[in-house]
Order: structure tokens, then sequence, then C-alpha cells
């Protein structure tokens, strides 16, 4: 089964850096956003909820904002930014009855499954999430998905890897388990706080740590495990003796790097990630 490159959905010289200066994210040449959210953007998922202010655009004056941010390209091939803001009521999802949309809402499950008419005759399975920060239904192509080829030192076998794409959660032999998300930056929640993966990118094979991950739902954060199971264990000890050992942070490409800064700020200004 095929597996997609990490950085197949937006190249990072198409990110709109002309809308990211209207909101406040692109100052005298620098993004200020994290790696992890510039990575977001890049890989077609969104961003952290970020505190806007000020904001002063199209005759618009906007005091304050809570929004999330992601890309969206045009026909023509235009890359634009999509804001998502706090609706105070969840909009419908034309593929979803009311009872789905309500187990959606209710946690009740994680994800649902649908098929989607693209165009006359054609149809293509899409993932439906519900974001309970910006109360609305969000979808994914699991065909656009990127997998790892690795998690934690074992190889995905091809039942994982769909499992991986469509969001169930895939557990490993040593009982890790984790799932693909659309909602937060890192795109993935596990019952472990920490996993090493090896990806595909544009170059070749890459291994990264990712730490803080998000927990799986109705999981409370405070029962995750630390992760340093052996699997974790020997993958990073492998990386490290490869030279190959990066954190998850750090994995866009040399013009990110360029213009992103060293630190991420903490405080609201202009815009601060939360």
């Amino acid at each position: 089964m095929k597996h997609n490159n990490l950085m197949n959905q937006f190249k990072d010289n198409e990110l709109p850096l002309g809308e990211l200066e209207k909101l406040g994210l692109y100052i005298q040449g620098r993004i200020l956003l994290s790696r992890d959210n510039i990575n977001a953007l890049l890989t077609g998922r969104r961003t952290e909820m970020t505190n806007f202010r000020d904001l002063k655009f199209d005759g618009l004056s906007i005091p304050e904002l809570d929004a999330k941010l992601s890309l969206k390209k045009d026909q023509d091939g235009t890359v634009s930014l999509n804001v998502h803001p706090i609706y105070k009521v969840a909009k419908s999802h034309e593929l979803l009855d009311e009872n789905e949309s309500q187990k959606l809402q209710n946690g009740e499950i994680d994800n649902i499954a649908k098929d989607q008419e693209v165009q006359k005759g054609k149809v293509r399975k899409i993932i439906i999430e519900y974001d309970e920060q910006t109360k609305e239904f969000i979808s994914y192509d699991p065909e656009k998905v990127s997998v790892p080829l690795k998690v934690n030192s074992e190889t995905l076998n091809e039942e994982q890897i769909d499992q991986f794409k469509t969001g169930q959660i895939v557990e490993l032999s040593d009982g890790t388990k984790f799932q693909h998300t659309a909602l937060n930056p890192q795109g993935i929640r596990s019952d472990n706080k920490r996993l090493a993966l090896s990806v595909l990118f544009d170059a070749g094979i890459s291994y990264l740590v990712y730490k803080g991950i998000q927990a799986l739902k109705n999981r409370a954060a405070k029962f995750q495990n630390e992760g340093f199971t052996n699997g974790y264990n020997q993958a990073v000890a492998d990386m490290k003796q490869k030279g190959e050992l990066k954190d998850s942070n750090v994995t866009i490409q040399q013009l990110i790097d360029k213009h992103t800064p060293n630190q991420e700020s903490r405080g609201y200004g202009r815009s601060s990630s939360r």
C-alpha cells in the first residue's frame, strides 16, 4: 500500500505571505508561527487556536479574534488562507444526518467515513471530524494522509496503514495506541506522550520524535503514558547512532527555517498561539 510523502500538499514557497502579513504573522521577512503550526499548514492540517488583535484590512477593523488557520488551493493553483473562527452554534454538514452530527459533537465517535461525489459518476471517501474548539465539522481525504513507515521501531502493516489514514486507532504489538487526526497541528493523538516515527519526505526517509502528543479522545491527558517503551527507546537509540534524530518541530524546509524566529512568542501581541 502506498505511503504518501509527508510534504505532499503544499510547498513552502506557496505560503501566502501577503495574507499572513495582514494577520500580523509575517513581519520583516519572518513568519511568526511555531514550526509545528507551519508544518500543519504545509501538510493540509489546521494550526493551533491563535489570538489576533487589532486587525485592520480591506476596510474592516477587528479588535480581537480567536481562530485557527489552514491553507486551500483554488482551481487555478492559487494558495490562500482559510480562517476558522469560533462559531456560536455548530454548522451542519451536508453529508451527515442529525444522529451522526450529534454523535460527533457528543464525542461518542471520533470520526465518520462518508462517500462524497466530486463530479458526476465519481465518488471519493472522506473522513469527517468535529472540531470542539471552533464548533465546526471538518473533512479530509484519507488518500492524502501522510502515513509513517514505522512507529516506535515497528513497521506498519497494510491494515494499520489503512486504519491510520481513516482515523481509526492503530495498536502496536506492545499495546501503544495512536490515530491520525486533522484537528491538531501534529496530526496525531496517542495514549503515549511521545512517539518515534520514520516518515517519507521529498528527500527520502527521515526520523522524527514527537513529544507532548495530544491524548486520545475520551482519555484524560493525565492518564497518558510517558511513552518510554522499549520500541521508542530502541528507535531513538538507532536514530542517534545514525545521526538522523530530528525533533518533529524542525521538519520544515530551509526557507521556513530562514523565516521562522528562533523562539516562539508566548505573550499576546498582535498574535500568539495558545
